[in-house]
């Protein structure tokens, strides 16, 4: 540098710009990768995984299977760890991967948070909606929508063995209801049509306009309600649950919510393997 010039960098913060660049390029490509991680066929993870296991055992990385494991998550493969490697001059291999694998790790927890703060975010306004909070008794209910949040709600109880068929028709009118009570009534049978098919079977949601009415189906693939107990199922504190399961009060409730306190209709048609509830709420009142 030529004496009396202020206007050149030093070498030394020079070499921290140079090195930066690096830093900064890897560090976005990992967050990408972290992101958008997908799963491998075993064969082509074991070739990738067993092809980076050998450079890095080259290298004197120490445990370098599970670094590697780590390096195929994120889509490595062995000749971009050259490349890589190149980019960051004469830092060792041995370091760069592990910064690599924690920035990594660093980068998924964030967005893992993030995630989670997010679907508790979703769930919260989910169930400020199910209740109808600060809102009037009665009111203009989106019954497809009203369905919607109750599944939000309901997202945990659903499983991974349940197979849930939407059927809305989209130009359903709203209608004059208590929302939070509505959603009371399809929480009830919808909760009634998951064990009703063991956790495993098949749940459909419909709804359509019949003349004056709002038509809500909840259909299930499951055991059948018997003959000699569907004319008491609507009976107070009727159930076929042992005691200390549910509330014990049956569909008392949902028939009173809809036939009593919505002017509307609910039957039910249930046979061995499929039963269906029919609740009908009129579009005026």
């Amino acid at each position: 540098m030529p004496v009396g010039d202020k206007t050149a960098t030093p070498i030394s913060i020079q070499s921290s710009i140079v090195m930066r660049q690096p830093v900064e390029a890897l560090s976005t490509d990992l967050r990408a990768r972290t992101r958008a991680s997908a799963a491998l066929d075993p064969h082509t993870r074991s070739a990738r995984q067993d092809g980076l296991e050998a450079r890095l055992r080259d290298k004197d990385v120490d445990a370098p299977w599970e670094v590697a494991s780590e390096l195929v998550d994120l889509g490595y493969q062995s000749a971009e760890l050259v490349t890589v490697a190149a980019a960051f001059g004469g830092v060792p291999l041995a370091s760069l991967v592990g910064w690599m694998a924690a920035k990594a790790a660093v980068a998924g927890l964030l967005d893992a948070i993030g995630g989670g703060l997010g679907r508790v975010v979703n769930l919260v306004a989910a169930l400020r909606a199910y209740t109808y909070l600060d809102q009037a008794p009665l009111q203009q209910v989106d019954i497809n929508q009203s369905l919607e949040t109750t599944l939000q709600v309901m997202r945990g109880r659903l499983g991974i063995g349940v197979t849930l068929h939407r059927e809305f028709a989209p130009d359903l009118p709203t209608i004059e209801a208590r929302g939070g009570e509505l959603n009371q009534v399809w929480t009830h049978l919808i909760t009634n049509a998951i064990e009703a098919t063991a956790d495993r079977g098949e749940l459909t949601l419909r709804t359509r306009r019949d003349g004056a009415w709002a038509v809500v189906e909840v259909e299930d693939i499951g055991r059948g309600i018997p003959d000699t107990v569907r004319p008491r199922i609507f009976d107070l504190f009727f159930t076929t649950k042992p005691p200390g399961h549910g509330a014990g009060l049956g569909l008392h409730a949902e028939y009173q919510s809809v036939v009593h306190g919505h002017g509307g209709k609910i039957d039910v048609d249930s046979r061995p393997g499929r039963t269906r509830f029919t609740i009908r709420l009129p579009l005026r009142r």
